[in-house]
């Protein structure tokens, strides 16, 4: 049987040296954070959302998520609409410049991914993602 006993550092190093990489990429590319990049996921997949549902997306403050949409609407990457029905709503949207820096950093981190990934063997690529789909199973059982 196998020793299994180093493998949540193992785990943990792994996705903290992978996020920093992507970042790196990310920032390369647009100048986004990782944060400012999950910003206009979000809003990219739901359209007129609002701050309370982004924020319970990032699963950070009211505050901290008010200055993220902030410094993205002073970028011309976000727009910030009042509900005409609910005037405490405030709706979210992408600007098509915003749409376009999304687009352009996720087209690079998927391009620096592939190209990292382009010297494995079939068998590796095959246990990556059999890896990558366990991860994300366990993450989002919390």
């Amino acid at each position: 049987m196998a020793n299994y006993v180093h493998l949540n550092e193992e785990i943990m190093e792994a996705v903290f040296t992978a996020s920093r990489t992507f970042r790196m990429w990310m920032r390369e590319c647009s100048g986004l954070s990782v944060a400012q990049f999950r910003v206009l996921s979000f809003i990219s997949r739901n359209d007129n959302s609002s701050l309370l549902e982004l924020k319970d997306y990032l699963g950070v403050s009211t505050p901290s998520t008010s200055r993220l949409v902030e410094a993205l609407n002073i970028k011309g990457f976000v727009t910030r609409v009042e509900n005409k029905n609910d005037r405490r709503r405030i709706e979210l949207g992408l600007t098509e410049i915003g749409k376009e820096v999304l687009i352009a950093a996720r087209k690079h981190v998927l391009e620096m991914i592939d190209e990292s990934i382009g010297d494995l063997s079939p068998d590796e690529k095959y246990n990556l993602s059999v890896a990558a789909k366990i991860l994300m199973r366990m993450v989002n059982k919390n």
